[in-house]
């Protein structure tokens, strides 16, 4: 019964929705290639691992910290012609990474292109939140999971291109880039000229009370932050762990894998489960379980392990797409500016968490500094409950 609810509301999704995803998958494959091209860069161009890290760095703040002027500005513009717009513009700049010579122009082109993901990231899932359906939590999962699809496809044809042409090899995702933009375009205009259709008035959800609340949406930014902390850190150390564990390189990354696989898993189950149970009923259960399942994933072996492992996954990825709906549901009068303070401020704890928890493994050890991990699920609990108190306070 539960796998026949799940597979109908998938169906009841709407088409804007899949083309939404399929532009999200196709904009993180563009993106997403630099872990690859780095290795190339250093060897051909001599770079320093300083200047990577540096070009990371750009990489990271130009997507998110200007998202919210973005957020903005998809408020006021038309949605589907900045997510058409960022598609080119991303494609043609990480196009020209392997044409160039020099360092700082490499740094310019990374900078330039990250502020098209910071373009389409927020109009997209406003344009994904704003579809008049029943099926909320679905569509974003649909979103989100397309993206994650994208990262993990992103190395694996960079990788191909590489092998075949060397850094010219970039010049493919100019291609991609703006061959999804015409293909977008062209289906977004055949469903119509409508940009920005209206949140409908829906009395099955009592968030919408608490519309203007400033409080609301502050307290869901800070869950995602408080997750996102998490799942950056675990994500980026968790390799290592397994390895300093007795497990081999190809072990620890099977490992790795499972635990990313059970994420998209998740974000598909926990989206329909959120239409069906409710969405801070799912957020409180997951993040009140999923600090104790990481434990055990890293206090176990064997089969025992990867059914942790399994579960974390799953957990974490249950609440990623719910996430990104409250945030909406609590500031339905700028979704995009909501949408990208989730995914902009939101996210930026992750890189945050990872070099805290560097720091105190070198001072201490990577075992001691990851049991820590299992603590920082139960503060996103912490402001999800905050969240929930403020919602019914304002529907007294």
């Amino acid at each position: 019964m539960l796998k026949t609810n799940i597979l109908s509301s998938y169906r009841d999704v709407p088409k804007l929705t899949y083309l939404t995803g399929l532009s999200h998958l196709l904009l993180e494959v563009c993106f997403n290639i630099l872990p690859v091209v780095y290795p190339v860069l250093i060897a051909v161009l001599g770079l320093t691992y300083g200047q990577v890290g540096t070009l990371a760095l750009i990489a990271s703040t130009s997507t998110t910290l200007v998202q919210p002027a973005f957020g903005v500005l998809s408020d006021r513009l038309n949605r589907r012609g900045m997510i058409v717009a960022s598609l080119a513009w991303i494609g043609t700049l990480m196009a020209l990474v392997g044409y160039t010579q020099n360092y700082w122009l490499l740094a310019v082109f990374i900078g330039l292109a990250g502020l098209g993901s910071a373009s389409f990231h927020p109009a997209a899932a406003a344009l994904v939140g704003s579809i008049p359906n029943q099926r909320r939590g679905t569509s974003m999962a649909v979103f989100s999971v397309s993206g994650n699809l994208g990262v993990a496809f992103s190395p694996l044809l960079m990788g191909l291109l590489l092998a075949r042409w060397g850094l010219p090899g970039t010049g493919a995702l100019a291609l991609v880039g703006l061959g999804a933009a015409a293909l977008l375009a062209w289906q977004f205009h055949a469903l119509g000229r409508s940009a920005r259709p209206a949140v409908p008035a829906d009395p099955t959800r009592p968030v919408a009370v608490a519309a203007s609340s400033r409080l609301a949406l502050a307290l869901v930014v800070l869950f995602v932050m408080a997750r996102s902390w998490f799942q950056g850190s675990l994500y980026t150390y968790l390799p290592s762990f397994l390895q300093e564990s007795g497990y081999s390189l190809e072990q620890a990354g099977g490992l790795f894998s499972v635990l990313l696989f059970s994420a998209s898993l998740g974000s598909l189950l926990g989206g329909p489960l959120s239409d069906t149970l409710g969405r801070i009923q799912l957020v409180a259960v997951t993040l009140a379980l999923l600090g104790p399942s990481a434990w055990l994933a890293l206090h176990t072996g064997g089969a025992l392990q990867i059914l942790f492992l399994i579960t974390t996954g799953a957990l974490l990825g249950a609440s990623i797409p719910i996430g990104l709906i409250l945030a909406q549901e609590a500031w339905p009068k700028g979704t995009g500016l909501a949408s990208s303070l989730a995914m902009g401020l939101g996210w930026l704890p992750s890189g945050i968490g990872a070099w805290a928890l560097g720091l105190l493994a070198d001072r201490t050890s990577l075992p001691a500094a990851m049991n820590l991990l299992a603590f920082i699920p139960a503060f996103s609990l912490v402001f999800a409950l905050g969240y929930a108190w403020q919602q019914r306070r304002h529907s007294r």
